[in-house]
């Protein structure tokens, strides 16, 4: 984002309900120019409806190339809310063929504000559109939450196999550009991208293939990987928490490890339609992952929860593989298993204290799943991501925030030495880590950039005193239900 424009009004040269036909940045080149197109005057191509700015924001919407505008209640009484469709190309190379409607959802505060786009890298979450993210309200700003093509309602009607192989990252880079140009539209303030986790991913890649889209990124806990299982992340395990909490941990680990055959029996008297090859696949990935996943969301509090059982039933249980629904043919993750056989890769989460212990059981991307509706995608042996992290290391605004307690740490895009980016460490945090859990000294970095960046003056520490606790409790809210979901799991002792 070396070339990022601060009142950039983008462009298209073929613009067709809501389909924009923009290529991403090659090396050496910043994309589409600042107002260049085929159209006449900023932001107004050929075929493209004129966007009435003293119209009512419902309306500029429609003009700007939503397909559906649909006003819903909004959680802050000091915004409107809609929830709205956008006409997208299947794929972007080719802008007749089929297209698909895309949701996103938008907490509208004025046109004059900033804009964050947000998007979750996976579906629209229930119960969590509206949610305003930090920098959303440290900046009151607006929100577009963005649902990722392929997840939840974001899909091609007659879904088929040949479908699946436009679940590119370049593919979501291109329907976030579209969107920032029909945000822009409409929309006068500097534009922010954030994310959490896979949505920091998301802002990521869109930002670098798009670098004149946004004015700056923040990107959350974001990983990368450079393998299909990328290993880095073992010596990063063997740091966290004292010595004796991690023994506490892995101990539960090898414990669990020597009771899997009895555990697989409970789990086949509940699945008794399900080959044991699932079944065995799903009981080493909860034993093998369970280091990586319990310090992601837990911490040294929550280890005591964890006392090794002599019998299964109780290990299973508290595992989470008996006595939990659970359907194997459940694909509402399966594009994100897509995506990393493709082109994301994941690190290798399977404890190695472990080895030896899991049986020769395999654990590959799609094991877990009974069938599925494709063929499985060949890997680009990480090309993609290193191209991105190229891209990012060369260029200027993004703020990278980590958690010092989470393992996704371990895989942390990198940023360059001369350039005006950064990464931060909250160093008591896992994968809920926000700015406010930066150190002071840190903080003011991060708070200074983003006044910087965006061309703004606002007192980010002053505004951060009149955060409510309700608020900031919101923001951690999944994290507060998984926590209490692992006490649930491990401090109940089941009947039989």
């Amino acid at each position: 984002m070396s070339q990022l424009g601060f009142l950039f009004v983008a462009v298209c040269s073929v613009w067709s309900a809501g389909g924009c036909q923009g290529r991403p940045a090659d090396d050496g080149d910043s994309g589409e120019g600042e107002g260049e197109g085929e159209g006449e005057g900023e932001g107004e191509g050929e075929g493209e409806d004129v966007v009435d700015p003293t119209a009512d924001i419902a309306v500029q919407l429609q003009q700007a190339g939503f397909f559906s505008v649909a006003e819903v209640a909004a959680l802050d009484p000091a915004t409107r809310a809609f929830d709205l469709l956008i006409d997208q190309p299947l794929d972007h190379d080719d802008l007749d063929g089929e297209r698909f409607r895309q949701r996103v959802v938008l907490v509208h505060r004025n046109v004059d504000a900033p804009m964050v786009l947000n998007p979750t890298g996976y579906s629209l979450f229930d119960g969590y559109e509206q949610q305003q993210e930090e920098l959303t309200f440290l900046l009151e700003a607006n929100q577009l939450a963005i649902e990722h093509r392929f997840f939840g309602v974001s899909v091609p009607d007659d879904f088929g196999a040949d479908d699946w192989r436009h679940l590119t990252v370049e593919q979501a880079a291109a329907d976030h550009h579209a969107l920032t140009v029909a945000l822009r539209r409409i929309y006068l303030g500097p534009v922010l991208e954030t994310g959490h986790s896979k949505g920091g991913m998301t802002s990521v890649f869109h930002a670098a293939l798009y670098p004149d889209d946004v004015d700056a990124v923040v990107a959350y806990v974001a990983p990368i990987s450079l393998a299909i299982n990328d290993r880095r992340g073992a010596p990063f395990l063997a740091t966290l928490g004292d010595p004796a909490c991690r023994d506490v941990i892995r101990d539960y680990q090898t414990n669990a490890a020597s009771q899997r055959e009895e555990i697989v029996a409970l789990m086949r008297a509940e699945h008794v339609n399900v080959n044991d090859r699932l079944l065995q696949s799903r009981l080493v990935s909860t034993i093998g992952i369970f280091e990586w996943g319990f310090w992601q969301i837990a911490n040294c509090e929550l280890a005591d929860f964890y006392v090794k059982s002599t019998d299964p039933f109780e290990t299973a249980h508290a595992l989470g593989v008996v006595g939990v629904p659970f359907n194997f043919n459940d694909f509402t993750y399966l594009p994100y298993s897509y995506q990393v056989a493709n082109q994301l890769g994941q690190p290798d989460q399977i404890s190695a204290h472990l080895s030896g212990l899991l049986g020769d059981v395999s654990f590959g991307v799609f094991d877990s799943y009974a069938s599925l509706p494709f063929d499985e995608p060949a890997y680009d042996d990480a090309a993609l991501m290193r191209d991105i992290q190229e891209r990012v290391v060369g260029s200027d605004r993004f703020l990278f925030v980590y958690g010092g307690y989470d393992p996704w740490t371990s895989h942390p895009f990198e940023v360059g030495d001369d350039v005006d980016s950064f990464r931060f460490i909250a160093p008591q945090s896992n994968h809920s880590a926000l700015i406010l859990d930066l150190e002071a000294d840190d903080k003011a970095v991060a708070f200074a950039a983003l006044n910087r960046w965006l061309e703004i003056d606002v007192d980010l520490n002053a505004v951060e005193g009149t955060l409510p606790s309700a608020q900031v409790s919101n923001w951690r809210r999944r994290l507060d239900a998984d926590r209490a979901w692992i006490a649930g799991r491990a401090g109940i002792r089941p009947q039989r």
